[in-house]
């Protein structure tokens, strides 16, 4: 009922994108009559808004991680170490290099393996786990208390694949030097 164009985008049920057009069909004598209606395919697009979309949250986030003043590890459900931030190299002294070719058993102590991996097998199940005071090594040698938060990794399907940790270093309680 008005003179003004229109445009909008659209989403079909199969998951394309067009834009809309609808511009008023005038007569000769000045009556609307009807419409004219356009539809362009912006599909590609659209998918490309996304992608980028999603890059730029990914950056930023991996801005947050890189940052962070806690150590942020990332693990498969085997411990393989995935990413490391620097604050986790600060902390434990392994590079990052370093730190991705390990598993983290090695930040274990013997006397905590059992445990940590029936953690691992809890959030494997999607159980929560509280923050959690606990022990690591660093890589000279030395035992240190830890505040460790850990979140499982969901995919797609709704099956934890990794297992995301933040650490802090609990400094009431200096650390120790392990036995030979």
């Amino acid at each position: 009922h008005s003179l003004i164009p229109r445009e909008l985008e659209v989403q079909t049920i199969d998951g394309n994108y067009y834009m809309l057009g609808m511009l008023p069909y005038r007569t000769t004598d000045n009556r609307i009559e009807g419409a004219v209606i356009n539809f362009i395919n912006i599909t590609e697009h659209k998918q490309a808004e996304i992608s980028l979309k999603k890059a730029n949250d990914q950056l930023r986030l991996a801005t947050v991680v890189r940052d962070a003043n806690d150590a942020i590890l990332l693990q498969d459900l085997d411990g393989n170490i995935m990413a490391w931030n620097g604050a986790a190299q600060r902390l434990y002294g392994w590079s990052e290099t370093e730190a991705l070719a390990l598993n983290i058993a090695k930040l274990v102590p013997a006397d905590l393996h059992k445990k940590e991996l029936s953690r691992i097998k809890q959030l494997s199940q999607k159980e929560i786990l509280e923050t959690y005071e606990t022990k690591r090594l660093t890589k000279d040698g030395l035992v240190i208390d830890v505040w460790l938060t850990a979140t499982g990794l969901i995919n797609e399907a709704g099956e934890v694949y990794a297992i995301a940790t933040t650490e802090r270093h609990n400094k009431k309680s200096p650390g120790r030097k392990l036995k030979a």
